[in-house]
């Protein structure tokens, strides 16, 4: 079995970090959103915290984002590294 076939996380192909806690709780539509920060690119994301406990989030560096752990294809190592002046929170909410 090849790592491309391996379940997620199972192949050596693939790498994970633990999920840093959501932050900046916030109500928007009567739904309860917050940020969470993907752990190899540093990218910031407002999510649904019902469906990012569901379901996850993607991020652009290709790495998926769950609850307790973020997994990425380590084909992909520093394809997306951002310097502190480039990382933005997509989804943001305009005020």
């Amino acid at each position: 079995m090849s790592d491309r076939n391996a379940p997620v996380g199972m192949g050596t192909g693939y790498e994970q970090r633990p999920t840093p806690d959501l932050t900046g709780f916030d109500l928007v539509h009567g739904r309860t959103t917050a940020l969470v920060t993907c752990p190899f690119c540093f990218r910031y994301y407002r999510v649904s915290v019902w469906s990012f406990e569901g379901s996850g989030k993607r991020c652009a560096c290709g790495a998926m984002l769950y609850r307790r752990f973020t997994l990425r294809d380590r084909s992909t190592e520093g394809s997306f590294l951002l310097t502190a002046s480039e990382v933005t929170i997509v989804g943001e909410r305009k005020r």
